[in-house]
């Protein structure tokens, strides 16, 4: 009786009602489909392409542009460019997959919102490549992504940020390249680098601390002091009229190297003096009688003036008229050769004071000091004019008689 009656109910038009077009309507008077259902259609499965569906969230195909047309209309879908989040959601896809998506090409996410991707999963904005243009410029302060990777959309490389990348916390990294500046407005630090390599210019506004291994410099050092420690180095060299308002250099020694000979005959050698072993030198008379003084590979930048000293050593035994000069009459600056740095070599004499000469002692066991200071005007490397050597000696040094 039960079952009759439920059947009954059946007939009653407001639950089951057809019209002249024999369509069909289910809690609807005036049905205007086939199947017109007013409330929710529950089944196992559906089937088809499901094209025609009105108010069913599309999986990436996005909105009809008109879901009543029949013109084609109904089919060709769009999708707006921005998906707001406006309240923290995390992005955990189940575990048959790990990678979620959405036809949105731009993720905007509210100041107070988090989106977060669960771990070992993947979130790909714009995944049917549609987007064409750039970032829409939005006002407002934007929310967070929380995520453990950041990649490309094909997930084999790094990211690109067109507007560039604000970063308050730390970063860090293996290795960097940029192209362009990199400006730094506090403290750069470096631990554990082994070489800094600059193409150009180097800028250190309040100087440059070293804390050990020195510097080496190749080229030129410009500075307008120098001070304290010791300058060693193999010479120093002032290009042009040198002015240097503070040179403070403590406990500087110059090394001092044996002058090189080269046999005239008849007991005359030449003496060379070569400005890159320094500018003191040394010379056994035992070796030789000087004949020709060699200067050799002094600078030759600007006006400048290069002096040599050197100490001659005489014989341990009485020498005769004439050891270590020419002749006694002549002196030591008689024949004396010039070969400027990168130029060819030419003889010339140098000048004395009081037009008189400069001879060596002739007493056994003496030190004699003569200075020969090589004058150049600045005036072209090339002409033995632009040079003049002016000596001056300090001879017959040996112990006093007071005392001993």
């Amino acid at each position: 009786m039960t079952r009759a009656r439920d059947l009954a109910r059946l007939g009653n038009q407001n639950i089951i009602s057809t019209d002249s077009n024999f369509n069909v309507g289910i809690g609807s008077l005036t049905p205007d489909a086939k199947l017109d259902v007013a409330g929710i259609v529950s089944a196992t499965a559906f089937y088809g392409d499901g094209s025609n569906l009105e108010g069913v969230a599309s999986a990436g195909l996005g909105t009809a542009l008109n879901s009543e047309a029949t013109d084609g209309l109904q089919v060709i879908y769009y999708t707006d460019k921005i998906l707001s989040i406006g309240s923290t959601i995390t992005i955990d896809p189940p575990t048959s997959t790990n990678a979620a998506y959405t036809q949105y090409a731009e993720i905007v996410i509210d100041a107070d919102a988090d989106l977060i991707i669960a771990d070992g999963d993947d979130f790909i904005p714009d995944v049917l490549g549609l987007s064409t243009e750039g970032v829409t410029p939005l006002s407002g302060s934007g929310g967070r992504v929380r995520a453990d990777y950041f990649t490309n959309k094909a997930g084999t490389g790094a990211p690109t940020f067109n507007a560039g990348l604000n970063v308050t916390g730390v970063v860090t990294a293996t290795t960097g390249s940029f192209s362009g500046n990199v400006s730094v407005g506090g403290t750069l630090t470096y631990e554990d680098v082994t070489n800094i390599d600059s193409v150009g210019l180097i800028t250190a506004r309040t100087g440059i601390r070293v804390l050990a291994g020195g510097i080496n410099a190749v080229g030129v050092v410009t500075a307008t002091s120098f001070s304290g420690g010791t300058l060693v180095g193999t010479g120093l060299s002032v290009s042009g009229i040198g002015t240097i308002s503070d040179l403070n250099v403590k406990g500087a020694v110059e090394t001092v190297s044996v002058a090189s000979t080269y046999d005239l005959g008849g007991g005359r050698v030449i003496i060379e003096c070569d400005a890159s072993n320094g500018t003191v030198f040394t010379h056994d008379l035992s070796n030789g009688n000087v004949g020709i003084v060699s200067l050799t590979n002094f600078p030759v930048r600007g006006n400048s003036v290069t002096t040599y000293s050197i100490l001659f050593n005489q014989l341990s035994s009485q020498p005769t008229g004439g050891i270590g000069n020419t002749t006694p009459q002549t002196g030591i600056g008689t024949n004396i050769t010039l070969t400027p740095s990168g130029v060819a070599g030419f003889t010339t004499s140098a000048r004395v004071a009081t037009a008189s000469t400069v001879t060596l002692s002739t007493t056994a066991s003496d030190i004699d000091i003569v200075t020969l200071a090589v004058h150049y005007n600045g005036s072209g490397t090339g002409t033995p004019g632009n040079y003049r050597v002016f000596a001056t000696g300090n001879t017959g040094y040996r112990f006093g008689t007071v005392g001993f």
